[in-house]
């Protein structure tokens, strides 16, 4: 693989890129409200779980105009990444990161769906992360890539079967 390859990211090899790897399918727009709606709730609830005030803002990041016929590909896109995030930073109590060889700084957990999960701001490097993985006995592993406010931008898969790229 070329270096600049968007599948090669400081040293991992991604296997699915929410900025790269195409949009969801076109959806009417009162599905994509009751999907909005479903969202709200589950993240009001996460909120009052753990404590945190994410609910009403992913809400206003996918607002679209009253009246509008179609749904932005981006906001799907948006819509999907949230519902992924509300779901998976729950996190399994008792699988947690020291447990599982994992570091401890509040950026790894294990989600319901058993893949490792990594949280990086925007100008954080994440090219530990298939040592890491591979370190821990994970073949897989999903990079979250977070505002300043700590809602996602966008996810990607790391394949840890893969060693490091080389030039």
């Amino acid at each position: 693989m070329e270096a600049d390859d968007w599948q090669w990211q400081q040293g991992n090899r991604i296997i699915w890129d929410s900025n790269m790897s195409g949009f969801p399918d076109p959806m009417p727009v009162p599905v994509y409200h009751a999907r909005v709606d479903a969202l709200s709730l589950n993240a009001d609830m996460n909120d009052l779980w753990h404590g945190r005030q994410w609910g009403k803002q992913m809400v206003e990041n996918l607002r679209i105009p009253d009246g509008a016929e179609h749904v932005h590909p981006h906001q799907l896109a948006m819509l999907h990444m949230y519902e992924l995030w509300v779901m998976e930073t729950q996190g399994v109590e008792w699988l947690t990161p020291d447990r599982m060889g994992l570091p401890t700084d509040g950026t790894w957990w294990i989600s319901p769906d058993g893949l490792v999960n990594h949280m990086v701001h925007e100008q954080d490097r994440f090219d530990d992360v298939t040592p890491i993985l591979q370190q821990a006995g994970f073949t897989v592993g999903r990079i979250w890539k977070v505002e300043e406010d700590g809602l996602p931008y966008r996810w990607m898969l790391v394949d840890a079967t893969i060693g490091e790229l080389i030039d």
